[in-house]
């Protein structure tokens, strides 16, 4: 089997759309791809623009490691006041955003406060 073979038959890409978007499926991202699945995983996106691999369960480690795919990592830049419960526990590199309330208090917010 050839290289691009062994890379198509790594995982399965299923378009969203017709123009942006897409599923990926098959690959287990806790494990470490090859260079040949890792560039042809950074080129998907490219094709695609928006990546999402459903059924994964990824460690904050594994999430870093996988970001690195995509690109140099980033600095979060959030100020303290604005950090939200639990954001210390949160390894350096990854940014918690979300709009879901606990106890009826946002568990995290953007800058403004919002």
């Amino acid at each position: 089997m050839n290289v691009a073979t062994q890379v198509k038959a790594a995982f399965d890409l299923r378009p969203l759309t017709k123009y942006i978007g897409g599923e990926v499926r098959g690959i287990d991202l806790r494990a470490k791809p090859s260079e040949e699945v890792t560039r042809a995983i950074y080129q998907a996106w490219l094709d695609r623009l928006v990546l999402i691999f459903p059924d994964q369960n990824l460690s904050q480690e594994d999430l870093i490691r996988v970001t690195g795919y995509f690109g140099e990592l980033g600095d979060r830049s959030r100020p303290a006041k604005f950090f939200p419960k639990g954001y210390s526990k949160i390894l350096p590199g990854i940014m918690l955003i979300s709009n879901i309330r606990e106890n009826g208090e946002r568990s995290a917010r953007c800058r403004t406060g919002k």
